[in-house]
């Protein structure tokens, strides 16, 4: 009688050893399961260490160079043309964005360097613009005017206006000065204000629209711009002149802009998180138990009535197809739509908590992340507990730690670290239920970037006191796969005395497999070859079972009671 293991996949946990299926495992640790063969994985590989002061919590590749973070860092690459590798992020603070330019503008211990506060901050309300009208009028009713200004960034942002100033009436031949604009400084806003635009609101038939006015910044004979330098208005005090003609001005100038578009443009909440690029554009994020959108191609602008209010305390986002999932405190909520100003709400009837923002990861096949009770996946349509049943019992996917889930999705997979162990898991949650541990040894992972362009997978990894960034499976070498089988019930009680191991292993690269029979270790072999070995004599048992240890391919193993029948079957 020969007993065969081939057909190698992953571990049930929650399964009996007597009663798995064939090929599943009891332990199964460092090898792809997707093949029928043990294939360890590749060793990762240092790419080199980072000199930053602090733990370390957050890394992102920006260009061809590493950045670093001590807070957890939700980042996204900025969709603009010509952005000199601008990305916007949040965890630091008020949201930021941060380019090639500025990001690298020190040492690499100090990366990212400097950054901007990502949105615009409106001038205060509480330091309105100043109107007079100037000029002898002619006594008759001229124009009605009101005002407000904008800021201007060096990247072009604009922000929301000012609060309008009292709609009055000018006379004829007058013409109007203001000042009291502000700017703001970076140390104070986070801003780098460039330019102010100023608008005036003009009445027609169709309405009252605030357009853009083109003003003479510093003096009757200044050049009439639209964009007025921040340099040319250097303090509160100084003039900005809306006339028709720098030198006899009896008119306000009538050469209007376009009509204001920032008016709603709010900068994102200061607590913003969880941000993430939709279809259609925009952005989403999370404040407290609101999701929160961008205005579309302004990633920087988050109106207020943009928003919409969750049950539940928000945790993390997930992008589906045409919605954007909310994970939170308890149901997950939908919200569905391409347009940020019309999008709608649907709460799932599915109480799943989500219990690490770090262990969402978006698929083409929808959201996955880690609940209470094992990793779900969300459709759009319903909630699924992936990992239930025989992946794992609750109890056992609680003791996993499932809070310090650090999630990625790569190679058609979901590759989980627990933060701060050396351990992780990979699942394939298109249709496997069977999980595959990942064990590094003495590197502690606490988080990672995937590089799509690279197709690679990157690890924060710590050892000692030293952090590093690693290339998952960049290394020549493998690492140390172990695969235990299910326990295989015998017809009777025998003696199996003859075994051999089938696979890619050699001299310089021995497996280890080890025999266990009723349920006892009787047997420790290291393999070079593919030749058939001896096993132990003088037990008599009705299970057994095989562990292979190696960094080998291997194929199948088979026992049998004599070479005899090993050979012959």
């Amino acid at each position: 009688m020969r007993i065969t293991f081939d057909q190698f996949k992953g571990a049930l946990a929650n399964v009996s050893p007597m009663l798995l299926p064939p090929g599943y495992a009891q332990t199964a640790v460092n090898y792809r399961s997707d093949s029928g063969r043990i294939e360890p994985f590749g060793a990762a590989l240092e790419i080199q260490s980072i000199a930053k002061p602090g733990d370390i919590r957050s890394i992102l590749k920006l260009d061809d160079t590493w950045i670093y973070w001590t807070g957890v860092i939700e980042a996204i690459k900025a969709q603009l043309a010509n952005s000199d590798w601008r990305i916007f992020y949040t965890g630091d603070g008020y949201p930021k964005q941060t380019d090639h330019t500025l990001g690298l503008s020190g040492l690499a211990s100090t990366y990212p360097t400097e950054a901007r506060r990502f949105g615009v901050v409106k001038p205060d309300a509480g330091q309105p613009l100043v109107v007079e009208p100037q000029g002898v009028g002619d006594g008759t009713i001229g124009d009605v005017f009101s005002y407000v200004y904008t800021r201007v960034t060096t990247w072009g942002e604009e922000s929301a206006p000012s609060p309008a100033t009292a709609v009055a009436t000018l006379e004829g031949d007058q013409h109007v000065r203001l000042n009291n604009f502000r700017y703001g400084s970076i140390a104070t806003t986070g801003n780098d204000i460039a330019y102010f635009r100023l608008y005036r609101l003009n009445s027609s038939a169709s309405g009252s629209e605030y357009q853009l006015v083109r003003a003479r910044p510093g003096n009757l004979s200044a050049t009439a711009v639209y964009d007025i330098p921040v340099a040319d208005v250097p303090d509160s005090l100084t003039y900005v002149y809306d006339a028709n003609d720098g030198v006899t001005p009896d008119s306000l100038s009538d050469d209007l802009g376009a009509v204001i578009q920032s008016e709603t443009w709010e900068a994102p909440p200061d607590d913003l998180h969880a941000l993430v690029q939709c279809q259609g554009s925009f952005l989403a994020g999370l404040s407290a138990n609101q999701i929160c959108f961008s205005e579309p191609a302004y990633g920087y602008a988050w109106p207020v009535e943009y928003r919409l209010t969750l049950s539940h305390d928000g945790v993390g986002l997930g992008v589906l197809d045409g919605a954007v999932l909310a994970l939170t405190t308890a149901y997950p909520t939908l919200a569905i739509g391409s347009d940020p100003a019309s999008m709608q709400k649907k709460t799932l009837a599915y109480n799943q908590a989500c219990v690490s923002k770090q262990g969402i990861v978006s698929t083409e096949a929808g959201v996955i992340y880690p609940s209470p009770d094992g990793l779900c996946l969300c459709d759009g349509m319903a909630v699924m507990v992936v990992t239930r049943k025989e992946t794992y019992s609750r109890s056992q996917w609680k003791a996993l730690n499932p809070e310090n889930l650090v999630g990625f999705y790569h190679d058609g997979k979901y590759y989980g670290f627990f933060k701060g162990t050396a351990t992780g898991i990979v699942f394939d949650f298109k249709g496997g239920k069977d999980v595959v541990s990942i064990d590094l040894g003495a590197r502690l992972v606490y988080g990672g970037f995937v590089v799509p362009e690279e197709d690679a997978l990157y690890l924060l990894v710590r050892e000692g006191s030293t952090y590093y960034i690693d290339q998952w499976e960049g290394g020549a070498s493998k690492l140390t796969a172990v695969y235990r089988s299910g326990r295989v019930q015998l017809p009777a009680a025998m003696n199996m005395g003859a075994a051999r191991a089938v696979g890619d292993h050699n001299a310089s690269a021995p497996a280890g497999i080890r025999l266990y029979a009723g349920g006892r270790r009787r047997k420790d072999h290291r393999v070079t070859d593919q030749k058939p070995f001896n096993l132990p004599s003088g037990y008599r048992a009705d299970t057994v079972e095989i562990e292979y240890e190696g960094t080998g391919v291997l194929d199948r193993v088979q026992v049998a009671p004599t070479v005899q029948e090993l050979i012959h079957g």
